[in-house]
């Protein structure tokens, strides 16, 4: 004779997530290589999502932009689920360095006239001229063509970026002389008899601003 026993049933779970870690570096400046960060959970059949959408154990964060930022990750299974946050900081990047600064010229009324600047690579320049963007001098040197003497005494300086951080250089200063006289000639009579009319002399030269001076001491 044959009894048969009352049926078992065999109930098989995933033990629930637990012991959620994240592993992997939280803080870095702006233009340094992204983040990489990684979580791990005791469990079985785990599965991670990321608050920011991303899914896997893995995520990448960019260091682009300058904050702080808070990433939630769960770890889920069809028994539970775990979370764990974790907060990152992306720094401002340093200041670019300068290795050589603007220096102060003396030039010649009409020169053409170039200030320069030497730094790390992978900046961005801009230009000012008495505290003014120069629209369109963007590069490591600035050229003023052809000055005069309102440039005399012209402050010069440049902002130096790179990932977001800028650097101002050092200030320059332009002296804009006139143009030499190259030679002096003399019109006028220079012979007389006492008692004619009073020799008049007149003095031309070229160049600018010109002031004469006669050896009797008169300025004209």
């Amino acid at each position: 004779t044959t009894i048969s026993s009352n049926t078992v049933v065999l109930t098989v779970s995933y033990k629930a997530p637990s012991n959620l870690r994240v592993l992997g570096q939280t803080s870095a400046k702006v233009g340094e290589p992204a983040i990489i960060l990684t979580a791990s959970a005791d469990g079985d059949a785990v599965e991670y999502q990321w608050s920011n959408g991303d899914q896997g154990a893995i995520v990448t964060c960019p260091t682009t932009a300058a904050g702080t930022y808070v990433l939630t990750v769960f770890a889920i299974n069809e028994s539970g689920n775990a979370s764990a946050v974790v907060t990152i900081t992306i720094n401002p990047a340093d200041a670019p360095k300068i290795n050589e600064e603007p220096e102060d010229k003396t030039a010649t009324v009409g020169d053409d006239v170039t200030f320069s600047i030497a730094t790390e690579e992978g900046c961005t320049y801009q230009w000012y001229k008495n505290g003014q963007v120069v629209v369109g001098e963007n590069g490591s040197t600035y050229t003023l063509n052809g000055v005069s003497k309102e440039d005399n005494g012209a402050q010069i300086y440049c902002d130096v970026t790179k990932n977001g951080t800028t650097a101002k250089s050092s200030t320059a200063t332009l002296i804009v002389k006139n143009v030499a006289p190259l030679s002096v000639t003399i019109i006028g009579v220079k012979e007389a008899k006492v008692g004619d009319p009073t020799i008049v002399l007149t003095a031309v030269a070229e160049g600018q601003d010109l002031v004469y001076k006669w050896s009797t001491g008169e300025l004209t």
